[in-house]
């Protein structure tokens, strides 16, 4: 799908319960699963009125940090993270699941913009391809759909927080 990955305006439907946000879309580039994500997210968004960009990253362990630069340079209101790791030999698959995870969520927390999830780590390929839109449905749509729905929370909550908390002061006597 076309994107404009430079701007905000990302080719917004006309109107939609998501119209006036941008949400950027982090995949890796190394595998199709991570493209099948990608695509089934954008095309909810947009379809929703939201405008999106893709931004590739080179594999899993990248998509964790080229989020944290997408959501620290103002350009989004929420980000999708669309990676797919298979577990290989040895145990490196889940150090490496842990590590974007937790990449993520530290970025949604330090930023205050919603990150959905949409990494996948499975046994095999097949069940890669089951949850990019095979028979266990699409992760990238479900990661969309939780991006609007924190996106709508936080609205419903008062809108968005400052990003600019100022300094933490330091405790006083000590």
């Amino acid at each position: 799908m076309a994107s404009d990955p430079a701007g905000r305006d990302g080719g917004r439907a006309e109107g939609g319960p998501l119209a006036g946000v941008h949400v950027g879309i982090v995949l890796s580039e190394r595998d199709e699963a991570s493209a099948r994500l990608a695509d089934a997210a954008e095309r909810w968004l947009r379809g929703e009125g939201a405008g999106v960009s893709r931004h590739p990253a080179p594999a899993a362990f990248e998509v964790a940090q080229l989020a944290g630069w997408l959501a620290d340079s103002g350009r989004v209101d929420g980000i999708v993270a669309c990676a797919s790791i298979v577990k290989g030999e040895t145990s490196h698959d889940r150090h490496l699941a842990e590590a974007v995870t937790t990449g993520l969520l530290e970025i949604a927390v330090r930023t205050r913009i919603p990150v959905g999830n949409a990494v996948l780590t499975v046994d095999n390929p097949e069940q890669a391809d089951a949850r990019s839109g095979g028979a266990r449905g699409n992760r990238g749509e479900d990661a969309a759909r939780a991006v609007a729905g924190l996106l709508r929370a936080r609205k419903r909550l008062g809108g968005r927080p400052a990003l600019d908390l100022g300094p933490v002061s330091a405790p006083r006597g000590g």
